[in-house]
């Protein structure tokens, strides 16, 4: 029989359900399960809830900046243009934050 480049032998694939009869779980393992998968939904929320203060702040910082420029100091385009920075960095904020939550799933 052929095991393929690494020498594995591959899996049998079997779709009938006679692998909740070989490994059935009891009621504290269910319940353990289901305290886990929250716990995992819940971190997830808190990744959520930290990306949406992120981008509040960022939009409170960027128009509070253009508010500034435009009202006290004399609409320079410059200082203006300067104010870009603010997105580029919540947009590198905002993947990193993003990758995190990929390698997490």
């Amino acid at each position: 029989m052929y095991y393929g480049l690494n020498g594995i032998k591959p899996l049998k694939m079997d779709n009938s359900n006679s692998n909740n009869d070989k490994y059935p779980l009891n009621d504290f393992q269910k319940e353990i399960l289901k305290k886990e998968l929250d716990v995992i939904d819940n971190i997830f929320g808190k990744i959520d809830t930290i990306q949406m203060s992120l981008k509040n702040r960022c939009i409170l910082i960027w128009g509070g900046s253009l508010y500034l420029i435009s009202e006290h100091l004399g609409k320079s385009p410059r200082l203006i243009l300067m104010t870009g920075i603010v997105p580029l960095l919540f947009g590198y904020l905002d993947l990193t934050w993003k990758k995190q939550i990929l390698k997490a799933k």
